[in-house]
């Protein structure tokens, strides 16, 4: 296992190394363009800029525009130099004062009347980020065509470099949960833990990728309930710990699942997360789509009556977002869900059970990389 020290000596976060990521990024968006593309950081964090750049501090408007021919350009405001400084060796960085002199920027790197690949998507929402206002604006200069396709491929299948800040992010994840286990007795407030998970975070300087859930007691039959409270946990309580961390803008998502004063190994639930987790490690997944994965996983639990006791899907997509664009491992029907799965995609696994007459909450979580068709699992 990784310690932060040994992280430190591996440098996630040098400048050089996000160049790196920087580059293959844009050498893997090189094969899916013949227009330009243009991503934009406005007020809402914007996953797609960050997929490049991995800065996630911009307090103002910023732009990325690739061009086919491998021109690249990065749009920030003067006070945010520093921020894409190191990237100015193999991109044009365009500086800006007031929003006139952004469009001016803009139009200097995109010529008007250009066709270009634009953030909208009318099928997939989490990939519709131009505001209506912007749209409108930037249709008066240009021919926009959705860049859907093209963000889903860059969004779902990582590099090297990008697979390389998720396993750190796993792997500091499960540092923690060994660092809090000694918290993990009767008598704790669910409190006291979420404080010592997020203080730990902030010593290894990494960020919190979403606030820590624990839950015990009733409580854990609810798959995202109240963060946490001050109640104490007492023996005999099933206790489910949930958080992540991100590294240069990549996450982890893992989950945990304890009985306090006892062992769950004997439940039926373990014995069928078991099952289907071995289900998951020896299928070729390159032969399968997310839902033929999750039909199949839905085949073992309906075998153990279990069917009625389920919240949520088996899994989802990492990187950028807790939550990325894809593989969803769900038996709902959606516009990805019949696309094959494919090498280098980072999934989640997270089969849940939770019996709301025993106050029985289950759920173990971890992270996975698709590699040689099969499904292995991060931060060991």
């Amino acid at each position: 296992m990784v310690t932060s020290d040994q992280r430190m000596e591996a440098p996630v976060y040098d400048p050089s190394v996000r160049l790196s990521a920087f580059e293959a990024k844009i050498e893997q968006t090189l094969l899916l363009i013949d227009i330009p593309l243009l991503i934009l950081n406005l007020k809402e964090r914007n996953p797609n800029y960050i997929m490049y750049t991995t800065i996630e501090d911009h307090a103002s408007p910023a732009a990325l525009i690739i061009n086919p021919d491998g021109g690249t350009s990065l749009i920030v405001n003067n006070m945010e130099l520093d921020l894409v400084r190191h990237y100015s060796q193999n991109c044009t960085i365009r500086l800006y004062g007031g929003m006139a002199e952004f469009y001016k920027r803009l139009h200097e790197a995109l010529p008007a009347g250009e066709k270009i690949y634009g953030e909208i998507s009318e099928n997939l929402s989490d990939l519709d980020l131009l505001p209506r206002h912007i749209y409108s604006k930037l249709t008066d200069n240009y021919v926009i065509e959705s860049a859907r396709d093209i963000l889903v491929e860059l969004r779902s299948v990582k590099t090297e470099q990008e697979l390389r800040f998720i396993n750190v992010a796993v792997q500091e994840t499960l540092d923690i949960f060994e660092q809090i286990r000694p918290l993990l007795v009767a008598g704790t407030p669910e409190a006291v833990i979420a404080h010592e998970i997020m203080t730990t975070i902030i010593r290894q300087y990494a960020n919190i990728s979403f606030k820590p859930i624990v839950s015990s007691g009733p409580r854990v039959i609810n798959p995202h309930p109240v963060r946490h409270t001050g109640r104490e946990l007492k023996n005999g309580d099933w206790l489910i710990i949930d958080f992540g961390l991100s590294i240069n803008g990549y996450t982890s998502d893992l989950t945990r699942t304890y009985l306090i004063g006892g062992d769950f190994r004997e439940h039926p639930f373990y014995q069928t997360y078991e099952e289907m987790y071995q289900l998951l490690i020896t299928e070729d997944l390159t032969q399968l789509t997310p839902r033929t994965l999750a039909l199949k996983l839905r085949e073992i639990v309906n075998g153990k009556n279990l069917a009625g006791f389920e919240k949520h899907g088996y899994g989802h997509g990492l990187g950028v977002e807790i939550h990325d664009i894809s593989p969803s491992i769900s038996t709902c029907k959606s516009l990805l869900s019949e696309k094959p799965l494919r090498d280098n995609m980072v999934f989640t696994f997270e089969p849940g059970f939770y019996d709301d007459e025993t106050l029985t909450g289950f759920r173990i979580e971890n992270d996975f990389l698709i590699e040689k068709g099969k499904a292995v699992r991060l931060g060991k």
